[in-house]
């Protein structure tokens, strides 16, 4: 047990609710059942046997150590929460930009060594109007949104997921559009690559709630802090707005008994062509929708950046910066809170709001009917 211990460090090794999980090199998790357990333990440490002649003979870890090591050990490790991708706030406002697990906050970040720009502590009205030009102008200035809400609710997106440690719940972002070819695709493409560096891992929504489960669960293990369900064309599903209002997020392990237990840090994004929401989803959405003014949008031009995905990779880091200085700018204001509210997701929306109305943004929520 002491072996084990000490060769975790740094760790790798977890604890996830009732069972170990390893962090791999690629940000992926992967859960200890028996075998796993016995595949680590055998790495690090030989067990033997003295012979009649007195000669040592290696021998398989014996069975009754291998029922001892997992309860022994799992009360010591870590626990973790999840892996991000994304630079991050603190509780106390600082920035977690290091690659590795935080003990503070329980999470792992594989940010794959991005190197982001000073932010000050307190930014400077002239520094924070730079950080707005940058995200509102430059990065979303040519989306057709149908408002300034809608703009507004897209840059809660990012804000959601730098700022998570200042609320614990957060709605579903649904990023809506009136006809295809509007723009839905490149946006979410742009702020997956400016929250974790690559385009958007997309899954189908399932109708089956057990499906919803499974899927989940899977995007956890597989290092995954932002679900994008694309072709969502029709939101429902009481697991999944069980989950979004769940402070905890439980599961079994598929093919085993053991319960997976982690505080709920999932950011849900949902990509459609005008988009319906039924039955209790509706007070767990907030909507973001393009609506082009031509019928063929995909024929538009004169872009700022004719090629915003490689012009959104090159400045990844200024961009995803510029989201940090926003936030620090309001907590250097001491946290104004928006005055807008929104059930079960008050907390997000008093803050997340108060972050864009510090920085000028405007109509946050407008939408919302």
């Amino acid at each position: 047990i002491a072996e084990v211990l000490k060769h975790n460090d740094p760790p790798l090794l977890f604890r996830m609710g009732a069972f170990g999980v390893f962090l791999h090199h690629d940000g992926t998790l992967e859960p200890f059942d028996a075998d796993r357990w016995l595949y680590h333990v055998s790495k690090l440490i030989d067990f033997y046997a003295i012979t009649k002649d007195g000669d040592k003979k290696i021998i398989a870890a014996p069975a009754h150590a291998m029922k001892i090591v997992p309860p022994a050990v799992l009360p010591q490790l870590p626990v973790l929460d999840g892996v991000v991708h994304t630079p991050y706030l603190a509780a106390d406002g600082s920035v977690v930009a290091s690659d590795g697990y935080n003990p503070r906050t329980r999470l792992a970040l594989h940010a794959a060594k991005l190197k982001l720009p000073d932010i000050p502590e307190e930014p400077t009205q002239g520094e924070l109007a730079v950080a707005v030009e940058l995200l509102t102008v430059e990065w979303l200035g040519d989306f057709p949104f149908a408002g300034d809400a809608d703009k507004a609710n897209a840059l809660a997106l990012l804000l959601t997921i730098t700022g998570r440690a200042f609320f614990g719940l957060a709605p579903m972002i649904v990023l809506d559009a009136s006809t295809s070819g509007s723009g839905k695709g490149l946006l979410i493409t742009t702020m997956s690559l400016i929250a974790s560096g690559s385009p958007p891992s997309l899954m189908e929504l399932p109708s089956d709630s057990e499906e919803q489960r499974k899927k989940i669960t899977t995007a956890l293990l597989a290092g995954s802090d932002v679900i994008v369900w694309d072709e969502s064309h029709v939101i429902a599903g009481r697991t999944l707005a069980m989950i979004l209002t769940a402070e905890e997020y439980s599961d079994r392990l598929l093919g085993g008994n053991k319960m997976i237990s982690v505080r709920n840090r999932f950011t849900q994004v949902a990509l459609g062509n005008n988009v319906q929401v039924w039955g209790d989803m509706k007070r767990r959405v907030v909507a973001s929708r393009l609506e082009p003014d031509t019928g063929h949008p995909e024929q538009r031009s004169g872009f700022r950046h004719p090629n915003l995905l490689q012009w959104t990779r090159k400045n990844r880091g200024e961009l995803l910066g510029a989201v940090l200085t926003i936030w620090r700018a309001c907590i250097a204001a001491g946290r104004p809170m928006a005055k807008c509210t929104m059930g079960s997701f008050e907390r997000w929306a008093g803050a997340v709001g108060g972050a864009l109305n510090h920085a000028g943004i405007p109509d946050f929520l407008g939408n919302s009917s």
